[in-house]
């Protein structure tokens, strides 16, 4: 409740039901906006679901009518691996498979745009919610040209700026690569 007491005994919960079942989701709050959002990853045959959930009032009244819904369009069909919200900005990002980060805005309550971060999955997201930073971590292919093996990229992203998401080429959005570490002074013999 707004008063922090809770509704039913210790050990005796609400519950409230989603609308798919076996599909893991990401759970991101927005305390400012008092709401929660529960994202489904798409099981076979299925978009990508969300729920928006409002906070401190009572379960039946949680979910409005058309708040618990698959997503539509082109975007839907992302598998989101990594989800972060932006209280601040009023929307979440999820990373995808894909390695597109696609952004779902709170209001209204809608997939609406994406940008192709990388070239494999991606695992980790972290947000900066002072300026809006996001950072991703990509899986990156194990080909054999590479003397790596493979492994994982971070890659930092912007959100606040108008050339954001679907706005500006992609490579646009990247932040440029660190400097290489300084290399070892010479050992004399």
């Amino acid at each position: 409740t707004a008063s922090g007491v809770p509704t039913a005994p210790v050990g005796v919960g609400d519950a409230l039901k989603l609308p798919w079942a076996a599909a893991l989701p990401h759970i991101l709050a927005f305390p400012s906006r008092r709401a929660l959002v529960v994202v489904s990853a798409p099981s076979p045959g299925e978009p990508t679901s969300a729920c928006r959930i409002a906070l401190g009032v009572p379960l039946d009244q949680a979910v409005a009518d058309g708040d618990c819904r698959p997503l539509k369009g082109a975007l839907a069909a992302e598998a989101p691996l990594a989800a972060v919200a932006d209280d601040i900005g009023g929307a979440a990002y999820l990373g995808c498979r894909s390695g597109a980060v696609v952004r779902l805005t709170l209001s209204p309550f809608r997939l609406d745009a994406s940008v192709r971060a990388a070239a494999g999955p991606i695992a980790h997201a972290v947000l900066r919610a002072a300026d809006g930073g996001l950072w991703v971590g990509a899986e990156m292919d194990d080909d054999d040209d590479d003397a790596d093996g493979g492994g994982e990229e971070l890659l930092a992203l912007t959100t606040r700026q108008r050339a954001a998401f679907g706005l500006a080429p992609p490579d646009a959005l990247r932040s440029p690569a660190p400097p290489p570490p300084p290399a070892p002074p010479p050992v004399l013999t």
